[in-house]
């Protein structure tokens, strides 16, 4: 598995073709975007999380579950929050699609309205946090991504 970078990315993908691409923000979106990341999976996949600061993650396609000590629900993330950790974790998938992005400190502060402090090593849908519906704009994210031909 390569990114955008030509990092390897470690994982276990076994019986899976694995893309990882991940792009730098705009230049005027770098002080609080850290990156963006398309995931996709065609077949089962468990992953190395490492430690990092916030992030969102849609889920596209498929079940994508997250675990990590002190968190571990077993219902799948589909439009969620990550808070900042200081832990390392794993996500595990039959297959599918995720995007993302990552958020700096001060692109946490600006988006999310409050210290991170209370998110630290959880994951929440993101409706609980901005007080709007993630899962509509997961539907929105799906509908753009159906429109332009990706599956």
């Amino acid at each position: 598995m390569r990114d955008t970078y030509g990092m390897f990315t470690p994982g276990s993908a076994v019986g899976s073709d694995v893309a990882v691409r991940i792009y730098r923000p705009l230049l005027r979106l770098q002080p609080y975007v850290t990156f963006f990341y398309f995931v996709e999976a065609t077949g089962p996949l468990t992953d190395f999380l490492y430690p990092e600061w916030g992030n969102v993650r849609f889920a596209i396609d498929g079940n994508w579950h997250v675990a990590m000590p002190g968190y571990d629900d077993p219902a799948p993330q589909t439009a969620v929050l990550f808070g900042p950790t200081d832990r390392h974790g794993k996500i595990v998938t039959d297959g599918g699609k995720t995007i993302g992005f990552g958020l700096t400190p001060i692109g946490w502060h600006r988006l999310i309205g409050r210290d991170a402090v209370g998110m630290a090593n959880l994951v929440a849908p993101l409706g609980d946090r901005l007080g709007i519906d993630g899962d509509l704009l997961l539907r929105q994210l799906q509908a753009d991504a159906a429109a332009a031909g990706i599956r």
